[in-house]
């Protein structure tokens, strides 16, 4: 069990994390995979007093969260971040011709790890991939974008030395097990999908 007395946990990232946290009062945590952890941990460990935060933002890219760390996730004094983030950097260059280099994927991405590290080296970091279903076949126009940027996720997860959730492979293979079942336009999850995520982090957080 990682988590401990009184941790505050922070979700990081864009709508797959957004959920519409932010425009709908009742629904603090979202509608998605936040909110079925932040349930599962206060159903089963409620003890433990354990904080959740949302700080997913619909259409944010990694610059937007380099923005925004200070606020967003620092200032919370975080005893675990997870970031899922990266979709919006390569589906930007298709829909609005507003690219996002390798180059500039990695130095945003650095800048977010970098900073979390130097405001608290204990705080836990834990990455999510990237994905798309690519079942759906109009999310193949950025697949080879998101593929090189999902590259970067992995490698530097290798080289921070932090825990990495493959959701670039373990989504796909979900949707060939339950087609049309796991997102709704290859980019969101459908409730399947938040609870596949979700179920990722739980035993993350148990392992």
């Amino acid at each position: 069990m990682k988590l401990k007395q009184n941790d505050v946990v922070v979700f990081f990232g864009d709508s797959v994390t957004d959920t519409c946290h932010q425009v709908k009062q009742d629904y603090p945590y979202g509608s998605g995979y936040v909110n079925m952890v932040d349930s599962h941990i206060n159903t089963n460990y409620c003890d433990l007093n354990v904080r959740v935060w949302n700080k997913g933002i619909n259409g944010n890219r990694t610059k937007d969260l380099v923005a925004r760390v200070k606020e967003d996730v620092l200032d919370l004094h975080p005893n675990m971040v997870f970031i899922l983030i990266g979709v919006n950097d390569a589906w930007r260059s298709y829909d609005q011709n507003d690219p996002t280099s390798v180059e500039q994927f990695v130095k945003n991405y650095k800048t977010i790890l970098d900073a979390i590290r130097a405001a608290d080296t204990t705080t836990q970091i834990v990455m999510m991939s990237p994905f798309i279903i690519p079942s759906v076949e109009w999310v193949l126009n950025f697949k080879d974008d998101l593929d090189e940027k999902t590259k970067v996720v992995i490698d530097l997860a290798k080289e921070y030395q932090i825990p990495l959730i493959p959701l670039h492979e373990l989504m796909p293979q979900y949707d060939q097990k339950l087609p049309g079942m796991v997102s709704f336009d290859g980019v969101h999850p459908s409730v399947v999908g938040h609870a596949l995520i979700a179920q990722q982090i739980i035993q993350y957080l148990l392992g």
